[in-house]
């Protein structure tokens, strides 16, 4: 919040973050633990623009990982670094994180939720090679992907999508795999992409922590975007990191439910998602639980979900019209309202600061090296 003089790792406990936060007009008091360990918004698909920094300001965020689609998207994002130098800053590496939390910058880290653009080299030329999709995929790297999906809930050539849980990991697909981990670029699983394609992503990964940036548990909420207890038992054997969304159809939304809601559900409260946190805490541990709320600020009616559009969300898992996102968590300026509620149920300082960032820092630091 440099604006005001107020830098945000001040404003992180105690008395005196309290009164420099009720100097900062817009900032919520109660910010996180007091700790210097940073805060890592682990997935976020809010619109690049200022009003965005300022939401990652006031809920105290030093690190977002901004989704990207492609080239657009990433321009988008380059824009608004060199509109706000002194606000953001690109990280493609550790060093760089602390580089920017040094300089008072928010990190900002770039990544990919599926592959499907590299699947569009297959749809141009029918007979194109495994060396031009290494190719691509290592200019993205060169421009600084740090992060990268296999499926977005349809089934492609390298795999399943969540709406085909049992399709496998195919033949590209392990290549794809291989060729992330030869670039230590971070895998993510789950969420959009199947579980037997994550089972299998996860076997070629031996030794490598594999993530599950936004996604949520299907024992409390059998959503197709939601994975089971053993692929998130599987992730955390690897070492990684399970984010979970705040969106609220993902957290309310079944095939079940279609009856009584056939095209929207009531929103999801705060306390619903806490319950999220809670289950998979208590099911992998809290060395394996992170923030990936996937946010869709700045969206507006850019979203919508018109009735009958099902191919890649059926009405089952997110119903008609605009998206929301949890009440009482919905952006991530309202991470500290997220925080109090976790107190609330019993978590400790040391607890939030893993959830928070540092098991995510910990996964960025083992892939990508210092």
């Amino acid at each position: 919040m440099h604006e005001n003089g107020v830098n945000r790792r001040q404003l992180l406990g105690g008395a005196a973050a309290l009164a420099a936060l009720a100097a900062v007009p817009g900032a919520k008091a109660g910010v996180h633990t007091g700790s210097d360990a940073l805060v890592v918004d682990g997935l976020d698909t809010s619109s690049p623009l200022e009003g965005f920094i300022d939401l990652l300001e006031t809920g105290g965020v030093d690190v977002v990982h901004k989704s990207i689609s492609g080239l657009e998207s990433l321009g988008q994002i380059l824009r608004l670094i060199d509109r706000n130098p002194d606000r953001v800053a690109l990280a493609r590496s550790v060093a760089d994180i602390h580089a920017a939390n040094e300089a008072g910058r928010i990190a900002m880290i770039v990544g990919f939720q599926s592959a499907n653009h590299l699947e569009r080299l297959y749809h141009k030329r029918p007979f194109e090679s495994y060396d031009t999709m290494k190719s691509v995929f290592r200019a993205y790297v060169e421009l600084g992907v740090r992060a990268h999906g296999i499926t977005y809930n349809v089934t492609n050539v390298f795999g399943g999508g969540n709406m085909d849980h049992d399709v496998p990991l195919t033949r590209a697909g392990r290549v794809l795999v291989e060729t992330i981990h030869e670039h230590n670029v971070i895998l993510d699983v789950g969420g959009h992409c199947a579980e037997q394609t994550s089972f299998d992503a996860i076997a070629v990964s031996d030794g490598v922590p594999v993530v599950a940036t936004h996604t949520n548990m299907a024992a409390l909420n059998p959503n197709m975007r939601a994975i089971s207890d053993g692929l998130a038992e599987a992730i955390a054997g690897t070492g990684g990191v399970i984010g979970l969304t705040a969106i609220s159809d993902f957290l309310v939304r079944h095939p079940g439910v279609l009856d009584e809601y056939p095209e929207r559900s009531p929103r999801a409260q705060i306390e619903t998602l806490v319950d999220q946190y809670d289950y998979l805490k208590n099911l992998v541990g809290i060395d394996h639980v992170g923030l990936g709320p996937d946010f869709i600020w700045g969206w507006g009616p850019s979203f919508p979900h018109p009735p009958g559009a099902d191919m890649v969300f059926p009405v089952d898992s997110l119903g008609y019209g605009l998206a929301h996102t949890v009440e009482g968590f919905e952006d991530i300026s309202e991470l500290p309202n997220l925080v109090q509620h976790l107190r609330e149920r019993g978590w400790n300082n040391a607890e939030l600061d893993k959830m928070l960032g540092e098991n995510w820092m910990r996964v960025y630091g083992e892939v990508w090296g210092a």
